[in-house]
């Protein structure tokens, strides 16, 4: 299983892929198969798309809807930008915060507001939302949201810093393993 992970991304890297799509096989408990884990916490600079088995409900004419945790940080402003520069006319981002201070859909706000031009020149919506935490972590809260919306969403996208590191941030992980949806980890390696 090692084995298959490893020459995975060496095969990926010797591409110098920007994305690697894998299937989430699971294991007895629920957890993420040990390739697509491998894959995911190893995969250098690469987008990880894992895909879950989910169907969204897809209508000729209609645009998708992503669902992206935005939180400030630069992996999330990366990842919005990336997921904007991947989205057609008609689609739809929920850009959504996990929060119990109303102080912080600014935050969203903001990050969308710094993509505005983008936004307008491909001709897709951007919703900015807060989900109060409930006495629950982000990664929990942003499961639960993915799992309501699973008929309309086509993925939850979330931001990673750790391109290169063999650890992804707390809520990504759990997301990664958790989330009934599609999850694409939209790695940032380089800051400028």
């Amino acid at each position: 299983t090692l084995f298959r992970s490893q020459s995975l991304i060496k095969e990926a890297m010797r591409e110098k892929a920007t994305l690697i799509a894998i299937g989430a096989g699971r294991t007895t408990s629920g957890s993420l198969g040990s390739v697509a884990n491998e894959i995911v916490l190893r995969s250098t600079s690469a987008h990880v798309l894992i895909c879950k088995r989910h169907i969204a409900k897809f209508e000729q004419g209609r645009g998708r809807t992503f669902l992206i945790a935005v939180d400030g940080s630069i992996a999330s402003r990366v990842g919005l930008k990336d997921l904007i520069g991947l989205c057609k006319r008609g689609d739809i981002i929920r850009a959504v915060t996990v929060s119990d201070a109303s102080k912080d859909l600014a935050v969203v706000e903001a990050e969308v507001g710094e993509n505005k031009d983008l936004i307008n020149q491909i001709g897709i919506e951007v919703r900015s939302e807060i989900i109060p935490r409930r006495n629950q972590t982000a990664a929990e809260i942003l499961c639960e949201v993915a799992a309501e919306g699973a008929q309309e969403l086509q993925a939850i996208v979330l931001g990673s810093s750790n391109g290169s590191s063999t650890e992804l941030g707390s809520c990504t992980k759990w997301c990664v393993n958790k989330c009934p949806i599609t999850v694409l980890v939209m790695k940032v390696t380089c800051i400028v």
